[in-house]
């Protein structure tokens, strides 16, 4: 049977705590003042960190017009480009935003700082320091990405494919705002302001000039068709009008039947080549009226502006935090300790 702790006995065991904290006082100030010094330590190293958050609607369809203009061109065999699907659905689109096409596509882009143009990853490895690090490696330190240079297209495709693994691990996230929302949201968190503006800027460019390109390549290939077909069946028509005009210039006199023979068929002929040359006319119309007026699959809410949004962790709280934890957790392991020695001795 557990003995009951009498009020002298409890007394006499915080007393015997009380001792013990005392006498170890010096190792549990010690231990506070360190976790302290760490907080200030972790606060230094995680630094300030600005956020560039882009937010936009998703939207998958065309509009109305294009889509009737569409159904019209379907009847004559035509596909106008309309798309919409596959890697451009919501659930495709994250990923999309992360794969190494579109990141790369945004680091090799170009950019303004002051006044002068520069590709977006040089002005990353200069704000990361990284060719700090890299001053005895004379072809890193060197290395330019605006210079078409081969003999060092190994290198820049290394750094590429470390600075995307860095980017998308470390600096961006995309989320949906809401389960079932079309919104999403684009952030870009790094130390350095203007990296983060121009970086999260560059990779929404890199979807939409994406999916431009997708979403207009059908198109562009369907009105270069037409563009063909429509010169080929004009000139036939010419040729025929003129060779008709001629049968009837050396033909104003007496004819055989078997002249008037020619005479219809020529007749015949560029019949059918007007009835072709309207339709190719209308069909051509069609697709550069789609080609004009496809919306973009992106519809932007807000983009970052400065100053951007910033983060940071204050120096003298996280000293605070750490010295109050280390004031706790010593203060708690010494209480533990003095009270197993207690039990132990007493049994």
């Amino acid at each position: 049977m557990q003995k009951e702790l009498t009020l002298e006995e409890l007394i006499f065991k915080y007393k015997v705590i009380l001792k013990s904290l005392l006498k170890n006082w010096v190792l549990i100030l010690a231990f506070s003042i360190s976790l302290g010094i760490l907080g200030l330590l972790l606060a230094y190293v995680k630094g300030d960190k600005y956020t560039a958050k882009i937010t936009f609607i998703f939207e998958n369809m065309q509009n109305d017009l294009l889509s009737n203009y569409s159904k019209i061109a379907s009847q004559f065999g035509m596909a106008l480009g309309q798309g919409g699907g596959g890697v451009f659905d919501k659930e495709n689109i994250i990923e999309l935003i992360k794969s190494k096409k579109i990141i790369y596509r945004a680091l090799l882009s170009e950019t303004t700082i002051g006044k002068n143009r520069i590709k977006i990853v040089d002005y990353y490895i200069d704000s990361q320091k990284y060719r700090e690090t890299w001053k005895d490696e004379l072809k890193l330190k060197n290395i330019d990405f605006s210079k078409n240079n081969s003999s060092d297209s190994l290198q820049k495709d290394s750094l590429l494919n470390a600075f995307y693994t860095k980017i998308t691990k470390k600096y961006l996230s995309i989320t949906k705002v809401g389960n079932f929302s079309s919104i999403i949201e684009l952030k870009v968190e790094t130390k350095n302001e203007i990296l983060s503006k121009i970086l999260s800027e560059a990779i929404l460019n890199s979807i939409l000039d994406f999916y431009k390109f997708e979403m207009t390549t059908s198109s562009s290939k369907n009105i270069s068709f037409l563009e063909q077909r429509t010169d080929s069946v004009k000139n036939a028509l010419l040729i025929y009008e003129n060779e008709l005009a001629s049968w009837e210039d050396s033909n104003l006199g007496l004819v055989k039947k078997e002249g008037f023979l020619k005479k219809r068929k020529l007749i015949r002929d560029i019949e059918i080549l007007n009835i072709m040359y309207a339709e190719l006319i209308k069909n051509l119309e069609i697709s550069q009226i789609s080609f004009a007026n496809q919306q973009p699959v992106i519809q932007i809410i807000d983009t970052p502006k400065y100053p951007l949004d910033k983060s940071y962790i204050s120096a003298p709280i996280a000293f605070i935090v750490g010295l109050f934890l280390g004031l706790f957790f010593s203060i708690l392991f010494f209480t533990i300790k003095t009270i197993l020695f207690y039990n132990i001795k007493q049994d």
